[in-house]
Protein backbone atom coordinates (compact mmCIF):
# COMPACT_ATOMS: atom_id res chain seq x y z
CA UNK A 1 0.00 0.00 0.00
CA UNK A 2 1.05 3.39 -0.96
CA UNK A 3 2.51 5.80 1.73
CA UNK A 4 -0.23 7.99 2.79
CA UNK A 5 -3.29 5.78 2.06
CA UNK A 6 -4.76 3.67 4.01
CA UNK A 7 -7.19 0.06 3.12
CA UNK A 8 -10.55 0.62 4.75
CA UNK A 9 -12.76 -2.30 4.70
CA UNK A 10 -17.08 -2.23 4.14
CA UNK A 11 -19.73 -4.49 5.23
CA UNK A 12 -19.61 -5.42 1.51
CA UNK A 13 -15.62 -6.40 1.75
CA UNK A 14 -14.57 -4.10 -1.09
CA UNK A 15 -11.28 -2.29 0.25
CA UNK A 16 -11.21 1.73 -0.61
CA UNK A 17 -7.82 3.44 -0.73
CA UNK A 18 -8.13 6.82 1.25
CA UNK A 19 -5.54 9.29 2.71
CA UNK A 20 -4.14 8.80 5.65
CA UNK A 21 -1.00 10.12 7.56
CA UNK A 22 -0.89 7.16 10.18
CA UNK A 23 -0.19 4.33 7.36
CA UNK A 24 3.03 4.99 7.13
CA UNK A 25 3.89 4.41 11.12
CA UNK A 26 2.27 0.71 10.25
CA UNK A 27 -0.17 1.34 13.35
CA UNK A 28 -3.29 -0.30 12.75
CA UNK A 29 -6.91 0.14 14.22
CA UNK A 30 -10.77 -0.84 14.12
CA UNK A 31 -13.26 1.25 14.35
CA UNK A 32 -16.78 -0.56 14.39
CA UNK A 33 -19.38 1.79 13.79
CA UNK A 34 -22.05 -1.17 13.43
CA UNK A 35 -23.19 -4.26 12.63
CA UNK A 36 -21.69 -5.04 9.42
CA UNK A 37 -20.11 -1.44 9.04
CA UNK A 38 -16.14 -2.28 9.99
CA UNK A 39 -12.81 0.55 9.21
CA UNK A 40 -9.44 -1.43 9.28
CA UNK A 41 -6.05 0.43 9.54
CA UNK A 42 -2.89 -1.40 10.63
CA UNK A 43 -2.68 -1.66 14.32
CA UNK A 44 -2.02 -4.41 17.08
CA UNK A 45 -4.99 -3.54 19.13
CA UNK A 46 -8.05 -5.97 18.96
CA UNK A 47 -11.22 -5.05 17.36
CA UNK A 48 -13.58 -2.81 19.74
CA UNK A 49 -17.38 -3.48 19.72
CA UNK A 50 -19.29 -1.18 21.08
CA UNK A 51 -22.73 -1.89 22.13
CA UNK A 52 -25.62 -0.43 20.70
CA UNK A 53 -27.05 1.00 23.59
CA UNK A 54 -23.99 2.84 24.84
CA UNK A 55 -23.46 4.47 20.82
CA UNK A 56 -26.98 5.68 21.13
CA UNK A 57 -26.64 7.06 24.80
CA UNK A 58 -23.37 8.61 23.85
CA UNK A 59 -24.85 10.31 20.35
CA UNK A 60 -28.01 11.70 22.85
CA UNK A 61 -25.68 13.79 24.32
CA UNK A 62 -24.42 15.86 21.26
CA UNK A 63 -26.06 19.13 20.38
CA UNK A 64 -28.72 18.80 17.38
CA UNK A 65 -26.34 20.57 14.66
CA UNK A 66 -24.11 17.63 15.49
CA UNK A 67 -26.19 15.14 14.94
CA UNK A 68 -27.58 16.15 11.61
CA UNK A 69 -24.20 15.78 10.19
CA UNK A 70 -23.57 12.88 11.88
CA UNK A 71 -26.83 11.13 9.76
CA UNK A 72 -24.63 11.09 6.74
CA UNK A 73 -22.25 8.72 8.37
CA UNK A 74 -24.19 5.28 7.30
CA UNK A 75 -27.50 3.90 6.63
CA UNK A 76 -27.76 2.19 10.29
CA UNK A 77 -26.69 5.93 11.71
CA UNK A 78 -29.12 7.99 10.17
CA UNK A 79 -31.91 5.18 10.97
CA UNK A 80 -30.66 5.45 14.37
CA UNK A 81 -30.75 9.01 14.79
CA UNK A 82 -34.38 9.70 13.02
CA UNK A 83 -35.71 7.34 15.26
CA UNK A 84 -38.88 8.22 17.41
CA UNK A 85 -37.06 6.12 20.65
CA UNK A 86 -33.61 8.11 20.03
CA UNK A 87 -35.20 11.62 19.84
CA UNK A 88 -36.49 10.96 23.10
CA UNK A 89 -33.28 9.90 24.85
CA UNK A 90 -32.12 13.16 23.72
CA UNK A 91 -30.64 16.06 26.25
CA UNK A 92 -34.10 18.24 26.97
CA UNK A 93 -32.58 20.95 28.54
CA UNK A 94 -31.77 24.07 25.59
CA UNK A 95 -28.04 23.76 23.92
CA UNK A 96 -28.08 27.32 22.71
CA UNK A 97 -30.49 30.41 22.67
CA UNK A 98 -33.92 30.40 20.97
CA UNK A 99 -33.76 30.70 17.38
CA UNK A 100 -35.84 33.19 15.20
CA UNK A 101 -38.24 31.82 12.27
CA UNK A 102 -39.98 33.18 9.89
CA UNK A 103 -41.98 32.27 6.61
CA UNK A 104 -40.08 33.81 3.59
CA UNK A 105 -42.38 33.15 -0.04
CA UNK A 106 -46.46 33.46 -0.34
CA UNK A 107 -47.06 29.95 0.59
CA UNK A 108 -45.45 29.34 3.99
CA UNK A 109 -43.44 26.73 2.40
CA UNK A 110 -40.22 27.99 2.86
CA UNK A 111 -39.00 28.99 5.92
CA UNK A 112 -35.57 31.08 7.36
CA UNK A 113 -34.15 31.28 10.17
CA UNK A 114 -31.82 33.87 12.41
CA UNK A 115 -29.35 32.84 14.93
CA UNK A 116 -28.18 35.42 17.16
CA UNK A 117 -25.15 34.21 18.26
CA UNK A 118 -23.39 34.27 14.96
CA UNK A 119 -25.49 36.87 13.08
CA UNK A 120 -26.48 34.99 10.06
CA UNK A 121 -29.70 33.24 8.42
CA UNK A 122 -29.76 29.69 7.21
CA UNK A 123 -32.54 28.15 5.53
CA UNK A 124 -34.18 25.83 7.50
CA UNK A 125 -37.01 22.73 6.02
CA UNK A 126 -40.27 22.66 7.87
CA UNK A 127 -42.49 20.26 5.94
CA UNK A 128 -42.89 17.63 8.47
CA UNK A 129 -46.60 19.51 9.05
CA UNK A 130 -48.46 18.03 6.03
CA UNK A 131 -51.05 20.81 4.84
CA UNK A 132 -49.60 23.71 7.03
CA UNK A 133 -51.38 27.43 6.71
CA UNK A 134 -49.40 29.31 9.31
CA UNK A 135 -47.61 29.43 12.69
CA UNK A 136 -50.14 30.50 15.37
CA UNK A 137 -47.95 30.23 19.08
CA UNK A 138 -44.88 28.89 20.45
CA UNK A 139 -43.74 27.61 23.78
CA UNK A 140 -40.13 26.25 24.40
CA UNK A 141 -39.26 23.54 21.53
CA UNK A 142 -42.86 23.61 20.57
CA UNK A 143 -44.91 25.41 17.69
CA UNK A 144 -48.83 25.45 17.48
CA UNK A 145 -49.96 25.80 13.01
CA UNK A 146 -53.05 26.13 11.14
CA UNK A 147 -53.72 22.92 9.40
CA UNK A 148 -55.56 22.85 6.05
CA UNK A 149 -57.84 19.39 4.35
CA UNK A 150 -59.11 19.27 0.84
CA UNK A 151 -62.71 18.87 0.38
CA UNK A 152 -65.24 19.71 -2.44
CA UNK A 153 -64.76 23.81 -2.33
CA UNK A 154 -61.68 23.78 -1.97
CA UNK A 155 -59.01 23.75 1.56
CA UNK A 156 -60.48 24.59 4.69
CA UNK A 157 -58.98 24.41 8.16
CA UNK A 158 -59.25 21.70 9.99
CA UNK A 159 -58.06 22.79 13.50
CA UNK A 160 -54.60 22.40 14.47
CA UNK A 161 -51.08 20.41 14.91
CA UNK A 162 -48.28 20.97 17.72
CA UNK A 163 -44.71 20.01 15.91
CA UNK A 164 -41.04 20.00 16.87
CA UNK A 165 -39.71 21.36 14.03
CA UNK A 166 -36.57 19.95 15.25
CA UNK A 167 -37.27 16.70 15.46
CA UNK A 168 -39.55 16.83 12.68
CA UNK A 169 -42.30 15.50 15.08
CA UNK A 170 -45.76 16.36 15.22
CA UNK A 171 -49.52 15.51 16.26
CA UNK A 172 -52.86 17.06 15.25
CA UNK A 173 -55.09 17.97 17.87
CA UNK A 174 -58.96 16.77 18.25
CA UNK A 175 -61.23 19.13 16.91
CA UNK A 176 -62.17 22.04 19.23
CA UNK A 177 -65.67 21.73 20.04
CA UNK A 178 -68.06 23.92 17.82
CA UNK A 179 -71.22 24.84 19.26
CA UNK A 180 -70.76 28.38 18.32
CA UNK A 181 -69.75 30.15 15.09
CA UNK A 182 -66.91 32.66 15.73
CA UNK A 183 -66.90 35.93 14.54
CA UNK A 184 -63.55 36.67 14.21
CA UNK A 185 -60.50 34.80 13.61
CA UNK A 186 -59.56 33.06 17.06
CA UNK A 187 -56.41 34.10 19.39
CA UNK A 188 -54.44 31.61 20.28
CA UNK A 189 -51.61 31.20 23.37
CA UNK A 190 -49.61 28.35 24.65
CA UNK A 191 -47.70 27.66 27.03
CA UNK A 192 -45.17 24.67 28.35
CA UNK A 193 -45.46 23.10 31.79
CA UNK A 194 -42.66 21.86 34.08
CA UNK A 195 -39.39 21.39 32.98
CA UNK A 196 -37.97 21.30 28.98
CA UNK A 197 -38.37 17.33 29.77
CA UNK A 198 -41.55 17.76 30.84
CA UNK A 199 -44.21 16.07 28.71
CA UNK A 200 -47.26 18.05 29.34
CA UNK A 201 -48.09 21.17 27.08
CA UNK A 202 -51.65 23.48 27.39
CA UNK A 203 -53.39 25.52 24.32
CA UNK A 204 -55.89 28.07 24.65
CA UNK A 205 -58.49 29.62 22.26
CA UNK A 206 -60.12 32.47 22.49
CA UNK A 207 -63.38 32.89 20.02
CA UNK A 208 -66.08 36.21 19.97
CA UNK A 209 -69.39 34.63 19.66
CA UNK A 210 -72.49 36.68 18.50
CA UNK A 211 -75.31 35.91 20.93
CA UNK A 212 -78.77 37.12 19.29
CA UNK A 213 -80.82 35.74 22.33
CA UNK A 214 -79.48 37.93 24.88
CA UNK A 215 -80.20 41.65 25.44
CA UNK A 216 -82.67 42.30 22.44
CA UNK A 217 -79.91 40.16 19.98
CA UNK A 218 -77.05 42.92 20.41
CA UNK A 219 -74.57 41.37 22.46
CA UNK A 220 -71.69 38.61 22.20
CA UNK A 221 -69.10 37.29 24.23
CA UNK A 222 -65.28 35.26 24.25
CA UNK A 223 -65.33 31.59 24.66
CA UNK A 224 -62.41 29.92 25.91
CA UNK A 225 -61.31 27.00 25.53
CA UNK A 226 -58.26 24.58 26.52
CA UNK A 227 -56.94 21.69 25.23
CA UNK A 228 -54.74 19.70 27.89
CA UNK A 229 -51.83 17.28 26.73
CA UNK A 230 -52.49 14.68 29.15
CA UNK A 231 -55.85 14.42 29.19
CA UNK A 232 -55.47 14.86 25.45
CA UNK A 233 -59.06 17.21 25.15
CA UNK A 234 -60.75 20.26 24.51
CA UNK A 235 -62.71 21.69 27.62
CA UNK A 236 -64.81 24.95 27.71
CA UNK A 237 -63.23 27.35 30.73
CA UNK A 238 -65.76 29.81 30.17
CA UNK A 239 -67.59 32.81 28.83
CA UNK A 240 -66.18 36.46 29.33
CA UNK A 241 -69.31 38.77 28.34
CA UNK A 242 -68.99 42.10 26.20
CA UNK A 243 -65.41 41.79 24.98
CA UNK A 244 -63.18 40.49 21.98
CA UNK A 245 -59.99 39.81 22.94
CA UNK A 246 -57.22 40.99 21.10
CA UNK A 247 -54.07 39.70 22.28
CA UNK A 248 -53.59 36.83 24.98
CA UNK A 249 -50.40 35.00 26.75
CA UNK A 250 -49.69 33.09 29.93
CA UNK A 251 -46.94 34.13 32.02
CA UNK A 252 -46.03 32.26 35.34
CA UNK A 253 -49.29 30.06 34.94
CA UNK A 254 -51.35 32.76 34.71
CA UNK A 255 -53.68 33.94 32.31
CA UNK A 256 -53.20 37.76 31.01
CA UNK A 257 -56.46 38.86 28.27
CA UNK A 258 -56.12 42.24 26.40
CA UNK A 259 -59.60 42.80 25.20
CA UNK A 260 -60.79 45.50 22.21
CA UNK A 261 -61.53 48.39 24.89
CA UNK A 262 -57.93 48.34 26.01
CA UNK A 263 -58.71 47.22 29.10
CA UNK A 264 -55.85 44.23 30.81
CA UNK A 265 -57.56 41.48 32.94
CA UNK A 266 -55.70 37.86 33.95
CA UNK A 267 -57.11 35.22 36.11
CA UNK A 268 -54.92 32.81 38.34
CA UNK A 269 -57.41 29.83 37.47
CA UNK A 270 -59.21 28.76 34.70
CA UNK A 271 -61.46 26.65 36.63
CA UNK A 272 -62.98 29.68 38.58
CA UNK A 273 -62.40 32.41 36.22
CA UNK A 274 -61.87 34.91 38.95
CA UNK A 275 -61.34 37.87 36.66
CA UNK A 276 -59.38 40.90 38.26
CA UNK A 277 -58.33 43.91 35.83
CA UNK A 278 -54.65 46.35 35.43
CA UNK A 279 -55.17 49.89 34.28
CA UNK A 280 -53.16 50.39 31.38
CA UNK A 281 -50.94 53.14 30.71
CA UNK A 282 -52.34 54.72 27.62
CA UNK A 283 -55.53 53.51 26.56
CA UNK A 284 -56.12 54.52 23.41
CA UNK A 285 -53.27 53.14 21.73
CA UNK A 286 -53.61 49.56 19.82
CA UNK A 287 -51.64 47.20 21.59
CA UNK A 288 -50.07 43.35 22.18
CA UNK A 289 -49.31 41.36 25.34
CA UNK A 290 -46.02 38.70 25.07
CA UNK A 291 -44.06 37.24 27.53
CA UNK A 292 -40.41 37.52 28.61
CA UNK A 293 -38.76 35.58 31.72
CA UNK A 294 -41.57 35.53 33.88
CA UNK A 295 -42.71 39.11 32.67
CA UNK A 296 -45.91 40.34 30.93
CA UNK A 297 -44.98 42.63 28.06
CA UNK A 298 -46.71 45.24 26.61
CA UNK A 299 -46.46 47.08 22.88
CA UNK A 300 -48.58 50.18 22.14
CA UNK A 301 -48.48 52.19 19.03
CA UNK A 302 -49.70 55.57 18.60
CA UNK A 303 -50.79 55.84 15.41
CA UNK A 304 -50.54 59.78 15.20
CA UNK A 305 -47.26 60.30 16.11
CA UNK A 306 -46.27 57.17 14.30
CA UNK A 307 -44.40 55.27 17.98
CA UNK A 308 -43.99 52.18 18.80
CA UNK A 309 -43.76 51.94 22.95
CA UNK A 310 -42.67 48.75 25.00
CA UNK A 311 -43.80 48.93 28.33
CA UNK A 312 -43.51 46.05 31.34
CA UNK A 313 -45.84 44.93 33.50
CA UNK A 314 -44.52 45.53 38.03
CA UNK A 315 -46.61 42.67 39.58
CA UNK A 316 -46.05 43.99 43.33
CA UNK A 317 -49.12 45.43 44.27
CA UNK A 318 -50.54 48.04 43.31
CA UNK A 319 -50.08 46.94 40.00
CA UNK A 320 -48.14 49.33 37.29
CA UNK A 321 -45.75 49.35 34.39
CA UNK A 322 -42.25 50.47 33.27
CA UNK A 323 -41.66 51.99 30.26
CA UNK A 324 -38.49 50.25 28.52
CA UNK A 325 -38.48 52.14 25.59
CA UNK A 326 -39.99 53.21 22.19
CA UNK A 327 -39.13 54.45 18.35
CA UNK A 328 -40.48 55.91 15.60
CA UNK A 329 -42.00 52.87 13.26
CA UNK A 330 -40.91 53.70 9.71
CA UNK A 331 -42.98 50.98 8.13
CA UNK A 332 -46.15 48.92 8.15
CA UNK A 333 -45.31 46.58 11.47
CA UNK A 334 -45.98 42.83 12.39
CA UNK A 335 -46.76 40.86 15.02
CA UNK A 336 -43.66 40.61 17.19
CA UNK A 337 -41.86 37.77 18.92
CA UNK A 338 -39.99 37.18 21.78
CA UNK A 339 -36.93 35.38 20.95
CA UNK A 340 -34.37 35.32 24.27
CA UNK A 341 -33.94 38.53 25.57
CA UNK A 342 -34.59 40.37 22.19
CA UNK A 343 -38.34 41.46 20.55
CA UNK A 344 -38.16 40.85 17.30
CA UNK A 345 -40.57 43.09 14.86
CA UNK A 346 -41.28 42.51 10.97
CA UNK A 347 -41.69 45.62 8.83
CA UNK A 348 -42.74 45.19 5.66
CA UNK A 349 -42.80 47.93 2.89
CA UNK A 350 -45.68 47.72 0.53
CA UNK A 351 -44.10 49.07 -2.69
CA UNK A 352 -41.37 46.55 -2.96
CA UNK A 353 -42.66 43.77 -0.83
CA UNK A 354 -39.62 43.81 1.47
CA UNK A 355 -39.15 42.54 4.64
CA UNK A 356 -36.99 44.07 7.18
CA UNK A 357 -36.39 43.03 10.55
CA UNK A 358 -35.90 45.53 13.72
CA UNK A 359 -35.09 43.98 17.38
CA UNK A 360 -35.46 45.56 20.81
CA UNK A 361 -33.07 44.80 23.87
CA UNK A 362 -34.88 43.86 26.75
CA UNK A 363 -31.85 43.90 28.86
CA UNK A 364 -30.04 46.75 27.58
CA UNK A 365 -33.01 48.59 26.22
CA UNK A 366 -31.25 49.12 22.75
CA UNK A 367 -32.82 48.93 19.00
CA UNK A 368 -31.19 47.30 16.74
CA UNK A 369 -31.79 46.78 12.77
CA UNK A 370 -31.11 42.58 11.59
CA UNK A 371 -29.61 42.17 8.07
CA UNK A 372 -32.36 41.50 5.87
CA UNK A 373 -32.87 37.79 5.09
CA UNK A 374 -31.25 36.68 1.44
CA UNK A 375 -33.91 34.05 0.98
CA UNK A 376 -36.79 36.48 0.84
CA UNK A 377 -39.42 35.17 -2.32
CA UNK A 378 -42.10 36.57 -1.17
CA UNK A 379 -43.89 39.08 -3.96
CA UNK A 380 -46.07 42.10 -3.81
CA UNK A 381 -48.81 40.50 -4.26
CA UNK A 382 -49.48 39.03 -0.91
CA UNK A 383 -50.23 41.68 1.80
CA UNK A 384 -50.44 39.83 4.34
CA UNK A 385 -47.04 39.72 6.72
CA UNK A 386 -45.07 36.57 7.11
CA UNK A 387 -45.82 34.19 9.75
CA UNK A 388 -42.64 34.17 12.22
CA UNK A 389 -42.22 32.66 15.72
CA UNK A 390 -39.30 31.82 18.12
CA UNK A 391 -38.16 28.01 19.01
CA UNK A 392 -35.62 26.69 21.45
CA UNK A 393 -33.35 24.03 19.16
CA UNK A 394 -34.19 20.72 21.24
CA UNK A 395 -34.54 17.00 19.87
CA UNK A 396 -36.90 16.17 22.33
CA UNK A 397 -40.54 16.00 21.85
CA UNK A 398 -43.43 15.19 24.49
CA UNK A 399 -45.52 12.82 21.73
Amino acid sequence: MGAGRREVGNEKGKQVMLPTSEAENGLEKYLILDEGCTQTTHTSCPAVVIPAEIVERILSLLPPPVIFKFRCVCKAWNKLLSSPSFLKTCRPEPLCRPIFFFFTDDWNRRVAAYRFESKKWFKFPFSCVPHLTDVRASAGNLVLCGNLVAKADGFVEDGYVVCNPISKLWIQLPQPPSQHKSATSPVMAMKHLGDPSSSSFHVTQSITVEDDRHLGGNSHFTLLQVYSSDTKQWISAGRIWHTVLISMVWCNDILYCLNSLRHLFFSTTLDSLHWQSVQLPIVKEPSMLLEWNGRVILLSFRVFSNKLRVWMLDTQIPYSWIHLGQTRAIAELGSPVVCGDVIVFISKRDVEAKVDLVTFNLRDKRWRAIERCPFIERTGDNVSFPSSWSCIPSLHSPF
